[in-house]
C-alpha cells in the first residue's frame, strides 16, 4: 500500500468525521479505511485520531497534519489539471451560503460565471450554521455579520439595509408603532435603545424567512433585510415604519480559508464575485 493511499484515506476520514462515510467516498470496507489509517499512524509514529465507538476527532497533531496534507494534496489536483486542462479553471467548488440570501441575484451571479468558466462545476450547500472551512469539504462560504475565525479571510460584498415592517392590518395610522410586539431574529434590540422597552413577539425566531412569513401573518412588528421585503412593502403586503433613530446596517462576506496555496478554480470564483458584485448585488 503507498503513502499517498494512506494520505487520501486519512484526508477523507477527517474530512467526513467518519470511517463509514470515507468508506462510501473512496468505495472501500470500513476495515480497509481503518487499517490504512492505523497503517498511516504507525509509519509517522503519532496518534492522528481520537476515537471510539460513539465518536471521532483529530488529534492536534493530526489536525496539523490534516491541514498540511489537504494543501498539498489539492496542489498536485492543480498540477494535474494545468497539464491535462492546458491551464482552464476546471474541478468542483463548494459553497455555503445562507438560506435567507436573496437567491434570484445569487442564481444570476453562478449563472454568469458557469457561461464564462464551463470546466468549473460548483455545489451550493444551504446551510444557517457555521461551517467549519478548515475541516469541512467546503471551499468557501458566505456569511452575514460575523466572519468567524481570524484564520479565514473575509471580503466584503457590501450592507445589507434594514428595515422594520409589519403587516398593514396591525398598523393603522392611529396606533404608535411602539405598541406592537417585535419580531428581532438578528438579536439587535440590544444595540437600540429606543427599543429596549418593546415587546416580544410571543413567536420568535432566528431565521430571517420564517420571520418574515410571522410578520406577515401578523406576529409583530419585524426588524428585516431590505432585500428580503422589498417586493412585499412594494405591493402592499407589508408596511415599513419609519424609526427616529438609525438602524445598523447587516454586513456580507465573502469567507475562505488562509492559505497560500489555493486551487485555481476557487481564486477565479473569488475574483469572478469581487469584480461583478455591482452588477450582482446579494445585499
Amino acid at each position: 500500500m503507498s503513502s499517498i493511499e494512506q494520505i487520501q484515506t486519512f484526508i477523507a476520514v477527517a474530512s467526513h468525521g467518519s470511517f463509514a462515510e470515507a468508506s462510501r467516498q473512496l468505495a472501500l470496507s470500513t476495515s480497509a479505511v481503518s487499517a490504512r489509517v492505523q497503517a498511516l499512524e504507525q509509519r509517522l509514529g503519532v496518534r492522528l485520531l481520537q476515537r471510539n465507538t460513539r465518536s471521532l476527532r483529530l488529534t492536534d497533531e493530526g489536525q496539523r497534519y490534516f491541514e498540511h496534507c489537504r494543501d498539498a494534496l489539492q496542489q498536485l489536483q492543480e498540477a494535474e489539471q494545468a497539464l491535462s486542462q492546458q491551464g482552464v479553471p476546471s474541478g468542483l467548488l463548494r459553497l455555503s451560503v445562507p438560506t435567507d440570501l436573496v437567491m434570484a441575484p445569487f442564481a444570476r451571479l453562478l449563472a454568469a460565471f458557469r457561461r464564462q468558466y464551463a470546466q468549473i462545476e460548483i455545489e451550493v450547500h444551504l446551510s444557517d450554521k457555521t461551517v467549519d472551512l478548515i475541516r469541512a469539504p467546503v471551499d468557501l462560504a458566505i456569511r452575514g455579520r460575523d466572519p468567524g475565525s481570524p484564520e479565514l479571510i473575509a471580503r466584503p460584498l457590501g450592507q445589507a439595509e434594514l428595515v422594520m415592517v409589519v403587516c398593514p392590518a396591525l398598523y393603522p395610522a392611529n396606533m404608535e408603532g411602539e405598541r406592537l410586539p417585535l419580531l428581532d431574529p438578528l438579536n439587535i434590540r440590544q444595540q437600540l435603545p429606543p427599543l429596549a422597552t418593546w415587546p416580544h413577539s410571543e413567536v420568535r425566531s432566528q431565521h430571517l424567512g420564517l420571520t418574515r412569513q410571522l410578520c406577515l401573518q401578523g406576529q409583530g412588528a419585524a426588524l428585516l433585510p431590505l432585500a428580503l421585503c422589498r417586493e412585499d412593502i412594494e405591493q402592499g403586503r407589508l408596511q415599513q415604519i419609519a424609526t427616529d433613530f438609525a438602524l445598523p446596517p447587516l454586513p456580507l462576506y465573502l469567507v475562505y480559508p488562509n492559505r497560500h496555496q489555493q486551487p485555481a478554480r476557487l481564486r477565479t470564483f473569488i475574483n469572478f464575485v469581487l469584480e461583478n458584485v455591482t452588477n450582482y448585488p446579494l445585499v
